[in-house]
Order: structure tokens, then sequence, then C-alpha cells
């Protein structure tokens, strides 16, 4: 059977997937058995190069549920999960991640990446199901939300391992060196210091070349270009990010690395034309201000950002920053592992941020602890037209190397946000509190789950109609 362009036995070889599953539940969860025996013995680049040719598939998927009736969707779905399930039960298994990590990190981080990409093609086609009305999808959801926690909990322990071998070549800032001999190390100040977080695996994929490029600057009106299997770098130069983009359009950035620097690793700040500009399946590494910060600055604004699986490493202040009169913004399966890591530096510490943009659809996002707010949406005036689903804010999960979450950061704080939805779970860990609205109104809690204590929201300055 194809699907956009791609045939499901190109996806998967194995007899039985090729055989189409069966229509009761026994015969589904038997014919997910015998793929997931099926995986044995296959090796963690091939699992790699299906899983690409299936995220292939999911955006085929996508593009037709935005045009077709969500009825003509449910086989296809069905079926994406049928093969989804042996990648997700054979990369997702504690003991081979621990047998690989035993014998060294690299290795390890590699499954690790794998893993997290199953998790992201299950949250895309649990958003599928809920399209095309397949049952049994909170189900689904709550194993998915207890993966990712699990997900996490193991890079940590990775990262600590990785961390405690002196090879050099995990820390992703080394410290810049002299070209001259310098016996008189006094007078000179030293660099601003590495990133908190190892450096982690890599989206690019196996067995390619990458291409790299440091201190990228777009700031001339470029357009239509494609940076695909890169390595941004830094010079860690002051206040500069090691992606900048000024005036650009129709910008792609495809798995690839962003390393951190002395300033942000991604800045988009509008001063001329800024539009369609997308990141997909890119890993942001740990940088000293912010991961992700896109503003206006004496501009009409900027419009069409995607970030499409992109993960934001603990970074010193904030994680992502919209702020300014942008617009149309979609945030699709990103997961922001920590922020606020700099405290000795910055008083922000904010994982996701709206500040005054309207038009924003999140569709999958995974907030660990942070320092400060985990969201903090500050409303444009009038209808937000903000949509949030598949929400996951998690403060249990400690990425922050010893930095405390502040005493008043909430899960959520709002303000001025009017006609939103957001739906997702919210677990908290106490005494910092759940939530703070401030005149907000006509929002749609009904889908936001809570769990954890303290578990309330407190609503001021004329707060109405926000149904919980």
């Amino acid at each position: 059977m194809a699907l956009a362009g791609l045939t499901w036995a190109a996806v998967w070889t194995a007899p039985a997937v090729r055989s189409s599953p069966g229509g009761s539940a026994d015969a589904w969860t038997a014919g997910a058995a015998r793929a997931t025996r099926a995986t044995h013995g296959v090796s963690t680049a091939a699992l790699n190069a299906r899983a690409t040719v299936l995220e292939r598939a999911f955006r085929g998927l996508e593009r037709r549920a935005r045009r077709s009736p969500c009825s003509s969707l449910l086989r296809d779905v069905r079926r994406a999960q049928f093969l989804l399930l042996p990648l997700g039960e054979r990369v997702a298994v504690a003991g081979r991640l621990a047998r690989r990590a035993a014998a060294g990190p690299g290795p390890a981080r590699g499954l690790l990446r794998l893993a997290e990409r199953m998790l992201c093609l299950q949250g895309r086609a649990i958003r599928l199901e809920r399209r095309a009305g397949l049952p049994g999808r909170a189900a689904r959801q709550a194993r998915l939300d207890r993966a990712r926690v699990a997900m996490s909990a193991l890079r940590m322990r990775l990262l600590r391992k990785a961390r405690a071998k002196p090879a050099p070549a995990l820390d992703p800032q080394p410290a810049p060196q002299p070209t001259a001999p310098a016996p008189a190390p006094g007078p000179t100040p030293a660099p601003p210091a590495p990133s908190p977080t190892p450096s982690s695996p890599s989206p690019i994929p196996p067995g390619s070349s990458p291409t790299v490029i440091t201190d990228l600057s777009l700031g001339a009106g470029q357009h239509d270009l494609v940076y695909e299997n890169c390595v941004f770098t830094s010079t860690r130069a002051f206040q500069r990010a090691t992606v900048t983009l000024t005036s650009a359009h129709h910008i792609t950035f495809r798995n690839s690395v962003i390393e951190g620097s002395a300033w942000n690793a991604v800045s988009i700040n509008s001063r001329g034309s800024i539009h369609d500009i997308t990141f997909e399946n890119v890993v942001i590494e740990s940088t000293q201000r912010m991961g992700f910060e896109c503003t206006e600055r004496g501009s009409p604004g900027f419009f069409n950002i995607t970030l499409d699986n992109v993960t934001v490493r603990p970074s010193g202040s904030e994680a992502i920053s919209f702020d300014g009169a942008g617009h149309h913004i979609t945030v699709t399966d990103t997961v922001i592992e920590g922020a606020g890591t700099r405290p000795d530096l910055f008083p922000w510490g904010q994982g996701f941020e709206i500040n005054g943009n309207s038009d924003v659809t999140v569709d999958g996002l995974t907030v660990y602890r942070t320092r400060g707010d985990s969201l903090n949406l500050n409303g444009p005036a009038g209808a937000s037209g903000w949509s949030f689903r598949d929400l996951l804010i998690d403060a249990s999960v400690d990425n922050l190397g010893g930095i405390a979450r502040g005493a008043v950061a909430n899960l959520l704080y709002a303000r001025n946000m009017t006609g939103a939805v957001l739906q997702g779970r919210l677990n908290n860990v106490g005494p910092s509190p759940m939530g703070y609205l401030d005149a907000c109104s006509a929002n749609d809690f009904s889908g936001l789950l809570r769990s954890g204590s303290p578990a309330g929201i407190s609503q001021v300055n004329g707060c109405a109609g926000n149904g919980f």
C-alpha cells in the first residue's frame, strides 16, 4: 500500500509486518508481537533508516489530514501505528540501554536519540488518531507521557556517566586556547564557562558527513535556503548567537545540531523581513543565555515560524521565547529539558514564553523543570488565537544540575490570555505553585489534567469564564 509516494514495504520488510493487521484487538496485539520479534538482530543504523522513512510517511499523513476528511485517514493511521510499535518496543528497552552504556556513552547516546525519535513519532501518531477518531487514545497518551519521563531520566544517567569521564570530546564548548605562548595568565580574562550539559546524540543521520558552519548570520534578505546535516558552532564572541537571523525568509534547518554560545544559540531578531523559517529535527545544545529567541525590533514583525521535533537542552536563561508583533507560530513535538541554569547571570529561567504574539499553535510540547515559570504566556490585545495540545509540563524531571526551582515559579503563568485552548498534563512538585492566571478570560482548560501538589491555580484581576 502506497502512502505519500512511499510504500510500507520499504518501511518494513518483515513478513509479519507486510501482512495487514487484523480487525480484532487480539489479532492486532499478536501482529504487533510478531513485528516486534522481527526487529531482533536489526542494527541501530537500520532502525534509524526505517525511522526516517516513517517520519516522511507521517508528514504525508499530516498533509492529508489538513485537506481530507478525518475518516479517510483511519486505516492508514492504524497501519502507521502497527508499523511503529516494533520500533518503539525495540529501542525503549531499558536493559539494552544499560548494556550499551556499560560499553561507553557514545553507542548508548545513539540508541537514546533513536528512542527519542520513536517517542516523537508516537506523539504524531496519537494526534493523527485524534483526528481520525481511533479509540484508545487516552491510554496510549498516558503511556507516552510515562515513556518521555523515563527517557529523560535515562539521558541524565548517561550524561552523569559522561561527566565522570575525562575525555575532552564530551565537552561541546571547549575553552579557546591562545595561538601563541602565554606564560603570564593573570591579565587575560577567562572565556565564558562551557555549557552545563555535555554534547548529546546528534540528529544527523548516521554515516553522513555534517557541514560545520560557524557564527551563521542571515541579514541581507537571503531566501530559499536549506541547511541540512549541519553542525553550527560559535566563536563565543560577546552577545553573538550561534545562528542569527535579522532579514531572511523561506529558510529551513533540518537534521542539524546548533551548539551553544556565550549568548543565545538561536537569535531571530526581525529588523527587516523574517518569515517562513523552519527548524525540523534539530537539537539546540546548552547555551549561556537563551536556547531560541525570536523577537521583532522596529519591523512589521515575523510570521510563519515553525519548530518541529526540536530538542532544547538546559539553557542559562529561557529556553524558547517569542516576543513582539510576530504571528502564526507552530510548535510540534518539541522538548525543553530545562531552563535557568545561570542565575548568576540572568534573573529569568522560563521554559516556553509568548509575549504578545498571536495565532500560536502548539501540538506536542514537553517542558521539564525550569527555574522560572514553565509556561510564561502573555497575551496580545483581544483573542489570542492560541491552541496548546499534547502538553506535558513535568516538574518532577530535574535536569538543572542542582539549581533550585524558584519559590514562585509556576508550571503555568498567563496574563491577558483570552480564548486559548490548553490540553495535556501538568505535574507539579511543591512547594512551588501549579499555576497563576492574571486578567485571563474565556479560556478552555477542560482538557488540562493536573497531578502533584500543590495543584491549585490562582485566578486574579478579573479572570472570568475559564473552563476547568
